[in-house]
């Protein structure tokens, strides 16, 4: 039997994200990875001179198309996250870390943005082109693309560290958010809130055998109190 692809390689317009899973986080990002690779060991590989597009517009692609593969998983687990999906992506985020950090320190490819960046045809650029390969060489840099052998490695195990960190702490975020309960049992503090508001707040409480409305730091939640709430002491809590 044929396994259906990974949603998230589809390279799809609209982002399947109804058909991705957890499982498809690690197989999924840890392929696009490795295809990232081979496209930047490739970019290094070409004896061929600089040109903006083997080598700046090469790298943009890379760059590009690994984003839109990892974002569908990064955007799930900050707003539709369980359990398992935060395993998942964070089984890999170490690699996606170290991936990122590796391009500013990789020598071969530092040497030929530099070349590219000091050639006939980049010194001609104008406007967008040339603003962006200005950007580029600055950005190794700041990353650390001179650094010694040692700085690097230093260097790198705190970005991924620093990831680690950041992941977290979003992490702790939506659980003090997914955490947050205001039970309302005088309905006329809800005076001027939409009725459909009202309704599935009241459902929220019902669901949990609580009398009243239940408030939550959900989108859905919260805008209808901050904008048509008449109570300003409500508005106040929930912002």
């Amino acid at each position: 039997m044929k396994q259906a692809p990974n949603p998230l390689l589809s390279g799809d317009f609209r982002i399947p994200f109804h058909r991705i899973r957890a499982e498809h986080i690690e197989p999924g990002i840890m392929q696009a990875l490795q295809e990232a690779q081979i496209e930047v060991d490739t970019l290094t590989a070409d004896s061929s001179p600089p040109t903006w597009e083997n080598t700046i517009g090469h790298l943009e692609e890379i760059g590009s198309r690994l984003s839109e593969q990892i974002a569908p998983s990064s955007h799930l687990v900050s707003v539709s996250e369980t359990p398992e999906l935060r395993e998942a992506y964070n089984s890999v985020l170490p690699e996606i870390s170290a991936f990122w950090s590796r391009l500013p320190l990789n020598g071969s490819l530092w040497e030929r943005v530099k070349a590219y960046a000091e050639s006939e045809e980049a010194i001609q650029l104008i406007g967008v082109r040339k603003r962006h390969v200005e950007k580029t060489v600055r950005d190794f840099i700041r990353a650390g693309a001179d650094l010694d052998k040692d700085g690097k490695k230093e260097l790198m195990k705190l970005k991924i560290e620093l990831a680690q960190l950041e992941q977290k702490f979003s992490e702790n975020v939506l659980d003090a958010t997914a955490e947050y309960e205001l039970i309302v049992t005088d309905e006329a503090r809800l005076s001027g809130v939409p009725e459909a508001m009202r309704k599935r707040a009241e459902a929220k409480a019902q669901k949990k055998g609580i009398a009243g409305w239940l408030l939550t730091l959900d989108y859905p939640s919260v805008e209808p109190i901050r904008k048509y709430c008449d109570d300003r002491e409500l508005r106040r809590e929930i912002h």
